[in-house]
């Protein structure tokens, strides 16, 4: 497995931005060279928003499998989140400080262990640029998905053009829903799996994480064989 152990500072400029749902947009930005890195890592925005003469920066997951100059990102955006407002107010065109890649987020992509991918909301950023980087690697991949309600879904057609084996679990679904209703653990409590051939990316929430990273262990998943990434 590669790792990029090195950090680069460089410039990006914004291609598109494109709103999946009422608070979360997907961003694509094209670097002014090749920029390596491994899915599951993360890069650290410059906000130049005018607040902070000094200067801040925020880290957001890559949402892509590598592609030369071009990085996607996943962003929620707050409404007191200071560099998902300044995101959402850029304009196509925009150029961006960047510095990256961070993070050790990484799959194992020497294994032949059947995989589970369980993110919420936008982590599902670096789980879908492992997804992307592995869909033809011939293992056993599921993912499991979850979100509070109906309209927080994206990315589903997306999954579903790659063939994939993935459920969305809702917790609060408005009206009927056919899928899976409650949050992924009772998901995960309520699956079989082979616990000694299996190996368990998380990302989301820390009580999310906590509580799967928990579940497996107790199954007897080796601890090597879960990583986990906290929004």
């Amino acid at each position: 497995m590669t790792k990029f152990n090195y950090m680069k500072e460089f410039k990006a400029k914004l291609v598109s931005a494109k709103g999946l749902t009422a608070d979360v947009k997907h961003f694509v930005f094209e670097a002014e060279e090749d920029f390596p890195y491994e899915s599951g890592q993360f890069v650290m925005v410059e906000i130049t928003d005018g607040k902070d003469p000094s200067g801040v920066s925020r880290a957001y997951s890559i949402a892509s499998a590598p592609d030369g100059k071009r990085f996607e990102l996943l962003v929620k955006i707050l409404p007191d989140g200071r560099g998902s407002q300044f995101l959402n107010g850029l304009q196509d065109g925009a150029v961006l400080n960047f510095k990256g890649p961070f993070g050790h987020f990484l799959m194992d992509t020497s294994s032949k262990k059947d995989v589970l991918f369980v993110a919420t909301g936008t982590g599902l950023a670096p789980i879908r640029a492992m997804i992307n980087a592995n869909i033809s690697s011939g293992r056993n991949v599921k993912l499991f998905f979850g979100v509070r309600y109906l309209a927080d879904i994206f990315m589903e057609e997306e999954f579903k053009d790659l063939g994939m084996n993935y459920k969305i679990c809702v917790s609060r679904p408005e009206g009927a829903y056919s899928g899976f209703v409650g949050r992924v653990t009772d998901l995960i409590e309520k699956t079989d799996f082979d616990y000694k051939n299996l190996q368990v990316y998380i990302c989301g929430s820390k009580q999310m994480s906590d509580s799967v990273r928990t579940y497996f262990l107790g199954k007897g998943v080796l601890p090597e064989d879960i990583k986990n990434e906290v929004f």
